[in-house]
């Protein structure tokens, strides 16, 4: 599993007007969590949300918000402000943005077999090819 962050935070082959509903959608959504007025429980880290264009429309695919989550730690090393600011403005409840810098990261992770709960125990090979991760990466670097 993992997750991207591009240059510019959309993907290549997305365009202007699927970028722009996908912000639409994250602004109502928080506004739906966060209800009329004040909510002084919805604090915390940034969600993240993965989406899905269908055929159908624009779909959310995941949505959440642990900082541990593969996803949240590939914005932490391009943060442009101190980490812990932000987090005193989280705790503040005056988060109202959060500026990354204008510059690609990939994490890649390889969870357990048991993850998801479909294979109660695994017994094969735990070694974990990363060599197209780090080519990838390294690429980036040369480009």
């Amino acid at each position: 599993m993992g997750s991207y962050k591009s240059a510019d935070n959309w993907l290549p082959f997305m365009t202007q007007r699927e970028w722009d509903a996908e912000v639409e959608m994250a602004n109502r959504l928080f506004h739906g969590l966060k209800g009329p007025g004040s909510n002084p429980g919805l604090r915390g880290i940034p969600f993240y949300l993965a989406f899905m264009h269908t055929e159908h429309g624009l779909k959310i695919l995941e949505n959440n918000s642990r900082p541990g989550d593969p996803e949240i730690q590939n914005i932490l090393p391009v943060l442009k402000e101190d980490f812990v600011d932000l987090c005193l403005r989280m705790i503040e409840g005056a988060l109202t943005k959060v500026e990354l810098e204008h510059q690609a990261t990939v994490v890649t992770y390889k969870v357990p077999p048991t993850y998801g709960g479909k294979v109660k125990e695994f017994l094969g090979d735990r070694r974990v090819d990363l060599s197209k991760a780090y080519r990838l990466s390294q690429d980036s670097v040369d480009g």
